[in-house]
């Protein structure tokens, strides 16, 4: 099962994945990148690892490296070191499930990271992930896009358990 999560900015895609992330009892692996924020002001985004939890720089507006996007620096060095931790880990943990929070226009400046979307949802892998809502049409071939909402999104984490349990999914 393919599940991409698009929807407005602050509508609670990534919430709705960390609450079914906390009743969810398989193997999990793959990452968020959550903001990082200073006196109010976003300054830039981490990529947390999951499931260590470990984090790693991803954008920030003081220069980190050389690719820019916007007003921020991004470190392709560390997507790319996300990237590879969730290819050895799906493998040697036999995870169950992959989450990517998010395919985003920032994660798709690198090569790498649409080469591994790629392989992604290319693969039988069951996969969990937040859309940036400019690509949500694409993914609507590898499986089930979901517009979150004000209204359906305090039910999707237990609508997901229902997708991503051994038998199909009966809710969507």
């Amino acid at each position: 099962m393919k599940v991409f999560l698009t929807g407005l900015p602050g509508v609670g895609k990534t919430t709705i994945v960390k609450k079914f992330l906390k009743t969810y009892s398989r193997k999990v692996v793959g990452f968020f990148t959550p903001e990082i924020r200073k006196s109010g002001k976003r300054i830039g985004f981490e990529i947390e690892l999951i499931p260590s939890g470990e984090k790693l720089l991803f954008a920030f507006v003081d220069r980190i490296s050389s690719v820019r996007f916007g007003k921020y620096w991004i470190s392709m060095e560390n997507l790319e070191k996300a990237i590879e931790n969730v290819k050895i880990l799906t493998e040697k943990e036999k995870a169950n499930l992959i989450v990517i929070d998010e395919i985003g226009k920032m994660e798709m400046v690198s090569p790498k990271f649409r080469e591994f979307v790629e392989e992604l949802v290319s693969s039988p892998k069951n996969l969990l992930c937040v859309v940036h809502r400019a690509y949500a049409k694409k993914f609507e071939k590898y499986g089930k896009v979901i517009f979150v909402t004000t209204e359906n999104r305090d039910s999707l984490p237990e609508r997901l358990l229902g997708c991503f349990h051994p038998r199909h999914c009966v809710f969507f």
